[in-house]
């Protein structure tokens, strides 16, 4: 219990700061998680799609290819390192922290859904996060200014238009991948948080929503919202109201881009699932061949398991979601008081 699937490291990000992967991981197991999700960004495969610090870096689109396999050789090492203490244990909660190992995609058009399903497949990734950071092959949540100059020069400074475009696109990567999590919907509004969703826009929330509802996408509650200045994490109430109403379950994301990241803001989180009332539709992830709670006899059988499925060209079903009992008050919540609900 608590958990976040939505994650990244200076080892293996450019934009992130702090320690290596390995960092970022013994600070989620201090921190109490159960699940945590390993999620570097997907390589972007056209040079007009690099980031400055990627560009200043003298990366090349193989180089973020290399980055990336890179990126799943640790996560997998470190997967390793903790299903073998898991495996050792049968006590419940205290087996220790569960390892998920896979990737926040990179959309930039219909083509990057060929890109993700490809490397998905190829490296046999535990899961997906379905995040869109372009619009129409531009960034819409790098910097502030790289947003404002593409709403005036690419939408005549027309919100609406361009959230239009954003849940348009969002919807064709859902549909084309199924991920098992759908990353910080609404964050789009990041560097205009008082603009309103109009009710065309909202239509198309609703929407891809249910379309996450009808083929089990959790959507993620991402606590970084806060730390860019809105009300809430992502998504907004207006957008959780919604996702609320059609029966959409939830899991969690701190994004952290740095060890230091890790559960911040999950007070915040505490209190909007509070305050919304969908502590029921909480969820997390679980790797079906997890040995972890199984009877000590069925241990040896279970490292076999995990051992054939690697070697296996297994299909994309090797999670699972399951609902989070008595979220609000698992002891997790107790460990620091920062976390106490404001009721």
């Amino acid at each position: 219990m608590p958990f976040s699937f939505h994650s990244h490291s200076a080892q293996f990000c450019k934009h992130a700061s702090g320690g290596p992967l390995a960092e970022v991981v013994e600070e989620a197991r201090c921190a109490g998680f159960l699940q945590f999700g390993l999620s570097e960004h997907m390589p972007r495969q056209q040079v007009d799609l690099l980031y400055e610090e990627e560009i200043d870096a003298g990366m090349s689109c193989d180089d973020l290819a290399k980055q990336f396999s890179d990126f799943v050789a640790e996560a997998r090492r470190l997967q390793k390192i903790f299903d073998d203490a898991r495996c050792s244990h049968n006590d419940g909660d205290d087996g220790g922290m569960e390892i998920l190992v896979g990737a926040e995609t990179e959309y930039v058009g219909p083509q990057s859904i060929g890109e993700i399903l490809q490397l998905r497949h190829d490296y046999k990734l535990d899961y997906i996060v379905g995040s869109i950071h372009h619009v129409r092959g531009k960034p819409i949540d790098f910097s502030k200014e790289t947003f404002e100059q593409l709403l005036a020069n690419d939408w005549n400074n027309d919100h609406t238009s361009l959230f239009s475009a954003y849940f348009d696109e969002q919807f064709a990567l859902f549909d084309g991948v199924h991920p098992e999590v759908a990353g910080h919907l609404d964050v789009v509004r990041k560097y205009c948080p008082g603009a309103a969703f109009s009710a065309t826009v909202l239509e198309k929330v609703r929407r891809n929503i249910k379309f996450c509802v009808d083929h089990g996408i959790l959507l993620e509650i991402n606590s970084s919202g806060v730390g860019k200045g809105l009300p809430h994490p992502y998504p907004q109430q207006d957008v959780l109201t919604i996702a609320k109403e059609l029966g959409a379950r939830f899991t969690l994301g701190d994004d952290a881009h740095s060890p230091v990241d890790v559960a911040q803001y999950y007070s915040h989180i505490r209190q909007y699932v509070h305050d919304m009332a969908i502590e029921s539709s909480i969820c997390s992830l679980h790797r079906t061949s997890s040995c972890h709670n199984q009877p000590a006899d069925a241990m040896h059988e279970c490292r076999q398991d995990q051992q054939q499925r690697a070697a296996q060209d297994y299909s994309f079903s090797a999670v699972e979601s399951r609902p989070v009992p008595d979220f609000l008050h698992h002891h997790f919540w107790s460990r620091s008081p920062v976390y106490e609900l404001a009721v």
